[in-house]
């Protein structure tokens, strides 16, 4: 007699297995997800960082990367009358990355020439669950990874 298909023993073998292989890699795929969102924000705040000294050589006017728990936003204040203005669209890292950010002082201002007006450099530090990276500004403004 010719019998098709897999026995009982056949299916509960490959079943372990499987079962087997999730448990391992499952975790794994968290740990990549998590650092995922932590470079992906930490790539978004070197872009801001950029944007805001071009803003700042482009308008000829102090203009501030604004760095809040939750949010980036880079703002241009205008000498003249005071005003200020938002440089593009604020971008929330909680939302967006899943990740806080602290930092030591809550902004870079930039002059008109690109440079910033700071005594001392500044460390962002981004994390989301055990995954974090740090981003530091120097005192002149010079991204340093």
């Amino acid at each position: 007699m010719n019998q098709r298909g897999f026995s009982l023993t056949e299916i509960a073998l490959t079943m372990v297995a499987a079962g087997t292989i999730c448990v391992l890699v499952i975790p794994q795929l968290g740990n990549t997800y998590s650092g995922s969102g932590v470079d992906s924000a930490r790539d978004a705040i070197v872009i801001m960082h950029g944007r805001a000294r071009i803003a700042a050589v482009q308008r000829a006017r102090p203009t501030a990367l604004v760095l809040t728990k939750d949010e980036v936003v880079i703002r241009s204040k205008d000498p003249a009358t005071g005003a200020v203005d938002t440089v593009g669209v604020p971008l929330d890292m909680a939302a967006r990355y899943g990740v806080t950010v602290e930092t030591m002082r809550d902004s870079v201002v930039f002059d008109p020439r690109g440079q910033a007006w700071e005594t001392s450099s500044t460390l962002i530090y981004l994390s989301r669950g055990s995954e974090a990276d740090t981003i530091q500004i120097s005192a002149l403004g010079k991204l340093l990874r």
